[in-house]
């Protein structure tokens, strides 16, 4: 919108001097061959094209899980798509500022020399409000300029964001429940390993525990069976 003003009448007052037909309208063509104006459009476009791609597809994936009627919200994994998204639009800024400075260049000159057929020789020509064009074209540089690092920036930090998860995942993978290996006669609680003697949640009362010297107790039990047998015989 800012530049229409200053490119409605381009060709109109883009004068050569010379009077041989056709002449003017050539070296014009040499000179602009594409519509500054066209072009910032096309770039325009091109350029919010990815974004509005990832914007359809993240609203797809949300009403296809809304449609699963699903208990809780989710959130789908979209990480990927952005990164395709990110790449697609640093792209097409690069190769769209590359052909903006073959097409433009950086300024607009005040004279263009011109000697292509039907001119008769070198000509000289003439360009409209050069100053005012060149700035405007420094302004449209320094906002592609912008664009493009702030895409670059944004697709190296998501990169980076999307190896630290992936890598943390991984990691959190690795990790096993080791499970200690206990003897028969005692259980594992959620704070340790303990014995059979120890308090039965279910009923509240303690277990009476296993004697830890039974090989003493039979030898004792043996001895006093022998000397009862002795004294009933005597």
């Amino acid at each position: 919108l800012a530049g229409s003003p200053i490119y409605q009448d381009e060709q109109e007052r883009f004068v050569c001097n010379t009077l041989q037909p056709g002449c003017a309208n050539v070296c014009y063509d040499f000179f602009s061959p594409v519509s500054p104006l066209r072009f910032w459009l096309v770039q325009s476009l091109a350029l919010l094209l990815p974004s509005v791609v990832f914007g359809a597809y993240a609203l797809h994936r949300g009403a296809k899980l809304a449609a699963e009627g699903a208990c809780r919200p989710q959130v789908p994994d979209l990480s990927s798509a952005y990164l395709v998204h990110l790449l697609l639009r640093t792209l097409l800024e690069a190769g769209l500022a590359s052909l903006h400075y073959w097409l433009f260049g950086f300024s607009v000159p005040n004279r263009v020399s011109c000697s292509r057929v039907p001119c008769s020789g070198a000509v000289d020509c003439y360009v409209s409000r050069p100053t005012e064009k060149s700035l405007l074209m420094l302004f449209v540089w320094a906002v592609s300029a912008l664009s493009f690092l702030l895409s670059l920036a944004d697709l190296v930090c998501s990169l980076r964001r999307t190896r630290g998860t992936t890598q943390r995942v991984k990691g959190e993978a690795r990790q096993v429940c080791e499970v200690p290996t206990l003897p028969p006669g005692l259980l594992q609680g959620p704070q340790g390993c303990h014995s059979q003697g120890q308090v039965d949640r279910e009923g509240g009362q303690e277990e009476q525990g296993v004697p830890e010297l039974p090989s003493l107790w039979t030898a004792g039990q043996g001895s006093n069976s022998q000397a009862g047998q002795a004294s009933v015989l005597g």
